[in-house]
């Protein structure tokens, strides 16, 4: 049987390094002092990897353990400090530290935050949020959402009361076919709410696509308070990571949509941010073109002259 690698939980320094280059794009100096906040922010600790002659495994070892002999923690054998040969810089290691240590992007954790800071920094004026609840209904159906935001709409916007937003998150995993009908559900239990999915990913696929569809059509009703059913956002790495970039302002990241989209920002009307998510990720048309399209066809049944039944004779 072939043996298994042993999964560790630190990276060298020039993997860690590269990691850092690449989400922060721009000088050297920019990298560094980003790698400077992640280090006194207790987001990263860096420590030194030491090879353990007795079990050849080679183990992290934190600066204050550092000593002329120190355990391994994996044979609990003794390890010399290689006096004779300086550790070079790849022995040099870091390691997430603290909440940031928990795995599965801190069991989805990061891409709630993303979200709710998107949302208050982007889209509304005042809010109060929760994350990760259950809902019970009378008949003991339990539902949960991975966050619930009351918001009061900005200035420019055309909404001029709080709605409710009710959130399903992902990091990079698929929306499945268990998340919609828990949107759908939730979507039929607050009327008027809107529903947002959010992503780590640049882009949703087909089968995730078809399904928001379905949903944003569904929700583009229109209530008799003149507020659609239940408007839906999308959000992706595009927003989500934009929204912490210091190199261009986060409009930008829409390319040939920008002027548009800065004008959406500008106004953070959330029905109109919604259809411009809409637009952007599902591939639709607007919701006021999606209307006018609905009015035309309308129009064109009324026009158009029923067919009459034809009366047999017997001759």
């Amino acid at each position: 049987m072939p043996a298994r690698k042993v999964r560790k939980a630190y990276a060298p320094y020039p993997s860690t390094l590269e990691v850092v280059k690449r989400t922060t794009p721009g000088p050297e100096i920019a990298v560094t002092n980003f790698f400077n906040v992640l280090i006194n922010a207790g987001v990263l600790t860096v420590g030194l990897t030491l090879r353990c002659k007795e079990c050849n495994h080679s183990s992290w070892h934190t600066l204050n353990s550092l000593a002329p002999t120190v355990t391994c923690p994996r044979c609990l054998g003794s390890v010399a400090f290689p006096s004779a040969l300086p550790p070079r810089r790849e022995d040099w290691a870091y390691k997430v530290i603290g909440p940031f240590a928990a795995e599965h992007f801190a069991h989805g954790a990061y891409c709630v935050a993303s979200t709710l800071h998107f949302l208050v920094e982007e889209v509304v004026r005042e809010s109060t949020w929760l994350p990760s609840f259950r809902l019970t209904n009378a008949e003991g159906k339990e539902v949960e959402a991975d966050f619930g935001m009351f918001a009061r709409p900005n200035r420019f916007s055309h909404a001029t009361s709080p709605f409710l937003l009710l959130g399903e998150c992902k990091s990079f995993n698929v929306f499945k076919a268990e998340d919609f009908a828990k949107a759908r559900y939730m979507a039929k239990l607050f009327p008027g709410a809107v529903l947002c999915f959010a992503t780590f990913r640049e882009t949703l696929n087909a089968g995730e696509i078809k399904a928001l569809t379905r949903i944003v059509l569904r929700g583009r009703k229109s209530l008799r308070t003149g507020k659609l059913l239940n408007a839906v956002l999308i959000l992706t790495g595009k927003e989500l990571f934009s929204q912490f970039r210091w190199d261009r302002q986060l409009h930008e990241a829409y390319g040939d949509r920008a002027k548009y989209a800065e004008m959406v920002y500008i106004r953070r009307d959330i029905e109109e941010l919604c259809s411009f998510s809409q637009q952007v990720h599902l591939g639709m048309s607007s919701y006021h073109e999606w209307l006018d399209e609905k009015h035309r066809r309308r129009i064109a049944r009324m026009k158009t002259p029923k067919a009459r039944p034809s009366v047999s004779s017997d001759g």
